[in-house]
């Protein structure tokens, strides 16, 4: 029985530790996320003691996803647990992930539709899908998914009650985003934590109005002490502009 967050983290460090091969952490993670439905003391501990706590609130502000509560980040980084509570009636934007993880719901059953890739990959702002599986999971169950594109997937609660899912991801590839894929357009999208997000959107708005100041403004910025991933969307807004220059 897992009792306390402490003691998932601890079981997780262990089994991440011990395995060598990918496939041994990934079994071992999943029958850790298989006990969590056993017992939800560890849940009612980690309402009172953590969840809210200043110093807790404060590590739940630069996220991707709105529901996602970031339970514990290891030290060296080699693996987070993350939470994301799903609203009733509602479907995730199918989207990729940089970084192995293990996704089990805690409370009720949840949905989750792969998709496989069919193209080649080459054209960075479209993607052919097609639906690999779906699967209803009850608590307690789990599912897996790969980094990039052997992680394409979205996550379905189509009850009308809120779901409670854990995850466990492993060391992050490092790309500051994740793509967000619509099957039907095919379009492809990168989408970003809060904080980085917002200089983006502003340089994709320049980006609808090629011009030398824009380009000169998009270059000085490769200088700047920001992040990889504001340089490198600035970047692509260059290689764009060339693109229709050609």
């Amino acid at each position: 029985m897992i009792a306390s967050l402490d003691e998932l983290s601890r079981q997780v460090h262990q089994a991440i530790g011990g395995e060598k091969e990918l496939s041994g952490r990934i079994t071992r993670v999943r029958e850790i996320l298989a006990e969590l439905a056993v017992d939800m003391t560890w849940l009612y501990r980690f309402v009172e003691e953590k969840l809210l706590s200043p110093d807790f609130l404060d590590q739940q502000i630069n996220t991707i996803w709105p529901n996602e509560i970031r339970l514990y980040q290891s030290p060296e980084r080699e693996f987070s647990v993350l939470a994301y509570v799903w609203e009733p009636k509602t479907r995730d934007v199918v989207h990729d992930h940089g970084a192995w993880g293990v996704i089990s719901p805690v409370n009720q059953p949840l949905g989750e539709r792969k998709y496989r890739r069919l193209d080649d990959g080459r054209h960075e702002d479209t993607a052919e899908l097609e639906e690999a599986s779906f699967q209803v999971m009850a608590p307690g169950e789990t599912t897996f998914v790969g980094a990039l594109d052997e992680g394409i997937h979205r996550m379905e609660n189509d009850s009308a009650s809120h779901v409670l899912s854990v995850s466990v991801y492993g060391h992050s590839l490092g790309r500051g985003y994740v793509r967000f894929f619509d099957p039907e357009t095919l379009r492809v999208w990168r989408a970003y934590r809060v904080r980085t997000n917002k200089p983006v959107l502003v340089l994709r708005a320049l980006a609808t109005r090629p011009d030398s100041r824009g380009e000169s403004l998009l270059s000085r910025l490769q200088d700047r002490d920001l992040p990889e991933a504001i340089k490198e969307e600035g970047r692509r807004v260059l290689r764009a502009w060339h693109s229709v220059e050609t």
